[in-house]
């Protein structure tokens, strides 16, 4: 079977150019592809053109050397934040403190005893709110005789007047 195809196209004005290629090309038709014949290959011997049996057993679980260590991360995270939780719940809500209102500002001779994570800042800003914490350091130091600004728990303070 042969086809023209017909492509009306008008040959340029170069004449330099082959009016040949613009001539109408044939098309045969080509015979097709011929099927693969599939061929269906067993396990079993002696069972040919049967499908295998499909297994009803999935594969065992396995953890790779990847999955090993998040695992037991995860298993690191989850008890130090057990561990975390019971220690919170057994220092109770003071944590440490205690439950004593500060001293009034301004009384005169009052003391304070230095609480754990207390510094000498932190006093000077709880004892005199309004005055600058610098001057009420140095007061404390004065009127306490300290060789430096570190307190130690447990320690009692004059508060300046």
């Amino acid at each position: 079977m042969t086809a023209v195809l017909d492509f009306d196209f008008a040959p340029l004005a170069d004449p330099e150019v082959d009016p040949a290629i613009f001539a109408p090309l044939p098309i045969t038709a080509v015979e097709p592809f011929p099927r693969p014949r599939l061929r269906l290959v067993c396990d079993e011997p002696g069972r040919r053109g049967e499908r295998p049996a499909v297994s009803a057993r999935r594969a065992p679980l396995r953890l790779t050397r990847r999955g090993r260590l998040v695992a037991v991360l995860g298993l690191v995270l989850l008890a130090s934040l057990l561990s975390a939780l019971v220690l919170a719940l057994a220092m109770g809500p003071a944590s440490g403190r205690s439950a004593a209102a500060p001293p009034a500002a301004g009384a005169a001779g009052s003391t304070v005893v230095v609480q754990p994570g207390d510094t000498l800042w932190a006093i000077a800003s709880r004892v005199a709110p309004k005055a600058d914490p610098r001057v009420v350091v140095q007061q404390i130091i004065d009127r306490n005789g300290l060789a430096s600004a570190s307190v130690q728990a447990g320690q009692l303070l004059v508060l300046p007047s």
